[in-house]
């Protein structure tokens, strides 16, 4: 209705329209290219760029002019915010570049002649502009991200739209290259973003891209890989070790990490539940649960907890309680008996009135997402938990602290070593017959884990849980503040950034 208004042909609307849209997938953009050949009137160009700014297109759109605004309009319709640039700021070389934005079957453009090419600008612009004329397409050189140049606080990310491409994966490599939609953050992110765990995680070179938890679509795969995924096949992704490159429009994950999408599952919810949830699902497992037990959450309402109650539950736990702040209907909405608000009552003493109104029945797991040393010593001082003999166990997926230093070697044993007592002599047969056992959370994927959590989706055993704030929008602001959330300990749920929002 906006392009109607201002007077646009039919044409003129229906690529506006695609704009709005945002395909990530290239192969998709291509096709749409090559079916509707949307290069703007260029006596209309000045007022097209402006309406393609605020339908969410790279802010250097607005400084597009006639008469070759119409070239980069087009551009941007490819999706390409560097060549945009590029094409708008030359002059000479209007026929060279125009060819770059022709259908495939289009004549080759009229060679410049060398002399002619008089700044880098033009030079790069012919350059696109040859190549596509062999191919037919307008080459992704560049891709939207959010990058960190340093170590520092969250206010050092910035959204930039001239961050090289990953490039398509290597015959061997057994990589796929996924068109981001969506991505959700881990507590690692925010270490490995601060450096206060550079000691394991660091990235490989500066500038990076943070996360890895990703939704999205194949756009190229390893030919010599035997994973089945093809291009156009919704996947979830997610990492290892190391969890980078997700906050981008294109990233490149191994094969073995990579699952198909249900479809019932949006982009965002998709990300929600690439890491979070089968770690829940792994805690829950370990622990044993199994139908009549009496389950503790101690940090119940964020991204790990909010599964671990549901899966819990689906594992026929017969009484949950948990802890959380200023969430109390998202935990009664997903089946916890008793929600325990930590920010106007002692959590451990109501947690001890539990047990007494049971008839002194113990819990027989807890599960700790919270506190680490400080959940541990309330646990063992107010008698919360059974003795290990009688199949009491603690799972710390905190495990020490919330806040890890992992600068210096030093400070590693001092994480690693009191870590390794506590898992050592709970385990001690001896000590069963006094205390629980203590048992530290191995993370995921452990196998093809992520693949059985979203059987447990499409069962109804789980569901995604997105913090109602979110999702965050694909821009310096949007992303600050959702590692601002995370790292503030009070989202509730997990904290998404949808790539396809591009304003807020």
């Amino acid at each position: 209705p906006l392009c109607a208004q201002r007077g646009f042909a039919p044409n003129e609307c229906l690529s506006a329209s695609f704009v709005a849209a945002r395909p990530t997938s290239a192969p998709l953009r291509t096709t749409w290219l090559r079916a509707h050949n949307p290069p703007l009137c260029a006596t209309r160009s000045a007022c097209a760029a402006q309406l393609l700014v605020l339908l969410g297109c790279n802010s250097r759109a607005a400084a597009l002019q006639q008469p070759h605004g119409c070239l980069a309009t087009a551009a941007l319709l490819a999706c390409n915010s560097q060549a945009a640039f590029m094409l708008a700021s030359v002059t000479e070389q209007r026929g060279a570049a125009a060819a770059a934005l022709h259908l495939k079957s289009a004549p080759p453009p009229a060679a410049a002649t060398p002399g002619a090419v008089s700044s880098p600008a033009a030079r790069s612009a012919t350059a696109i502009a040859e190549a596509s004329a062999s191919t037919g397409d307008f080459p992704d050189v560049v891709m939207r991200a959010a990058v960190a140049p340093r170590f520092g606080p969250n206010s050092v990310l910035e959204v930039r739209d001239d961050v090289p491409r990953e490039p398509d994966p290597k015959p061997g490599s057994g990589d796929v290259l996924i068109s981001v939609g969506a991505v959700s953050l881990s507590p690692g992110d925010i270490r490995m973003l601060s450096g206060d765990t550079r000691l394991v995680k660091k990235p490989a070179s500066w500038p990076y891209v943070p996360a890895g938890d990703v939704c999205g679509v194949v756009a190229a795969v390893d030919p010599q890989d035997a994973s089945g995924l093809q291009v156009g096949d919704p996947v979830i992704g997610t990492w290892e070790i190391f969890g980078v490159g997700g906050i981008a429009e294109y990233c490149r994950v191994p094969s073995r990490l990579v699952e198909r999408k249900p479809p019932k599952l949006s982009d965002v919810e998709g990300a929600a539940v690439a890491n979070s949830a089968v770690n829940a699902m792994l805690a829950v497992r370990d622990a044993g649960v199994k139908p009549g037990d009496r389950v503790l959450v101690i940090g119940g309402a964020g991204g790990i907890g909010s599964s671990i109650v549901q899966l819990a539950r689906a594992a026929g736990a017969e009484f949950v309680a948990a802890t959380t702040s200023q969430a109390r209907p998202l935990l009664e909405s997903l089946g916890v008996d008793l929600v325990i608000d930590y920010g106007v009552e002692d959590w451990a003493a109501a947690a001890e009135a539990a047990v007494k109104s049971a008839g002194g029945r113990r819990f027989d797991v807890v599960f700790d997402c919270a506190l680490g040393s400080a959940g541990w010593s309330a646990v063992l001082s107010r008698r919360l938990l059974k003795r290990g003999a009688d199949g009491g166990v603690c799972i710390g997926v905190v495990q020490l602290d919330w806040h890890i230093d992992f600068v210096t070697v030093w400070q590693g044993f001092s994480w690693a070593l009191p870590v390794l007592w506590r898992y050592l002599w709970t385990w001690f047969w001896p000590c069963r017959l006094f205390v629980p056992r203590w048992v530290m959370l191995m993370g995921a994927p452990r196998g093809k884990s992520l693949k059985e959590l979203l059987g447990k989706l499409e069962d109804g055993q789980v569901a995604p849980v997105i913090d109602p704030r979110g999702p965050f929008a694909f821009t310096t602001r949007g992303v600050v503040a959702a590692f601002d959330l995370l790292e503030s300990r009070h989202a509730h749920g997990k904290v998404v950034i949808d790539l396809h929002k591009r304003w807020e």
